[in-house]
């Protein structure tokens, strides 16, 4: 799809025919987000708790030092403090800032459709708390025919439950099998080797979308052939994903979709509101601001009422728009002010049922006596906008 006389790749999430998450890349090799890779340690800071990681001739990352412990360190087999020129295994679990370095972790996790097979201090299997005793004893049972590898923990998904004893022990196998390869190629391939690279943005929305059954519907081979490649490596269950191939060459399918509007809208700081009101959202360096205001709203109702509609209306959106634009950290909502505490309870309570539907942790704290609605939402990928900036 063309931006700005670019080409670039984009995955869109569509939810009860909206929009509602939007995953853009360039050149695959530029991504590194879930990349695992050998690195090097270029010094420890004892006072901050962390050290700082090279994973190239160019990137520092940061490492809380407390991982230090679950590190693979090639050609090390006692466990001693890390000192500069370590190399080590490690995944990176954050993207890089505006003034903050890449985040890394020597626990790196390894996906597939059922499980996640992940580098531990303890070697032990965690059944998610969302199945019933039987289900859970069911699985319990079969994992103890597992054979983890030293220093790996394995966690069973909620989706675990509705496949076969066969099934799921095949991809086990071939999960651990991934992991061994990659502790391999870190005692076999010089320092900043990539030991494995992250899937595309398409591959990592649907991994995310685990146990839900999902159409794609793609216009491009490659990911066709991306996603028939997952299948075969147990990163994706065939029997949750299906895909569509579109091939209208009159209509391309961004057109379809009017996602270079979408995109186009994102990078906007006011978003209209159905009733006439508006939303302005600005990211700064700190902290993400939502102003909400009532804009061209008329109505014979009483002041308050009018802006209690408007903020209700607001919530929806907020929630929407943090999503698609990938917004995250401290946000600060200065709703339209509402003097009766009902009316205000009722707001956070809405607020709080809408942010339970983000996958990404977004978390409503409260409201400041100034009527400031102070949330928080996990960091994971770089903003929308900031992804558009380096295409």
């Amino acid at each position: 799809m063309p931006w700005k006389e670019k080409e670039f790749t984009i995955a869109a999430l569509e939810e009860d025919g909206r929009i509602v998450d939007l995953r853009v890349w360039g050149d695959q090799d530029q991504e590194i987000l879930g990349n695992i890779y050998l690195g090097q340690v270029e010094r420890v800071q004892s006072f901050m708790n962390c050290a700082f990681v090279r994973i190239d001739k160019e990137t520092s990352c940061y490492m809380e030092l407390s991982d230090q412990d679950m590190a693979y360190r090639p050609h090390i087999s006692e466990k001693r403090p890390l000192n500069s020129m370590n190399e080590l295994v490690v995944q990176i679990t954050k993207e890089a800032g505006r003034k903050k370095n890449p985040r890394v972790s020597a626990g790196f996790s390894l996906h597939s459709p059922h499980m996640v097979l992940s580098r531990s201090l303890k070697q032990e299997t965690g059944i998610s708390r969302k199945l019933t005793d039987i289900q859970r004893y069911r699985l319990k049972q079969l994992s103890e025919s597992f054979s983890l590898p030293e220093n790996a923990s394995l966690i069973l998904r909620t989706s675990a439950a509705k496949v076969s004893d066969e099934q799921l022990l095949a991809e086990y196998e071939g999960l651990r099998e991934r992991y061994l390869h990659i502790l391999h190629l870190a005692d076999t391939r010089p320092v900043f080797s990539v030991l494995e690279r992250a899937e595309s943005g398409c591959l990592g929305m649907l991994r995310e979308l685990s146990g839900r059954s999902v159409t794609v519907r793609t216009d491009l081979p490659d990911i066709v052939q991306e996603i028939s490649d997952a299948f075969l490596r147990g990163i994706l269950s065939e029997a949750e994903v299906e895909i569509s191939v579109y091939e209208d060459a009159l209509l391309p399918l961004h057109k379809l979709y009017r996602l270079e509007t979408i995109l186009a809208d994102s990078l906007q700081e006011k978003v209209w509101l159905k009733s006439g009101g508006f939303l302005v959202i600005q990211q700064t360096d700190a902290f993400v601001a939502i102003d909400v205001n009532s804009g061209k709203y008329s109505s014979k109702k009483q002041p308050q009422e009018i802006y209690k509609k408007i903020n209700m209306e607001a919530t929806e959106v907020i929630v929407h728009q943090l999503r698609l634009r990938n917004l995250s950290g401290m946000i600060l909502v200065d709703f339209i002010n509402m003097k009766k505490e009902e009316d205000q309870e009722e707001l956070l309570a809405r607020l709080s049922g809408l942010a339970v539907q983000d996958p990404a942790e977004l978390t409503v704290i409260d409201m400041t006596a100034l009527g400031i609605v102070e949330m928080t939402r996990k960091k994971a990928r770089k903003p929308l906008a900031e992804q558009l900036r380096v295409l």
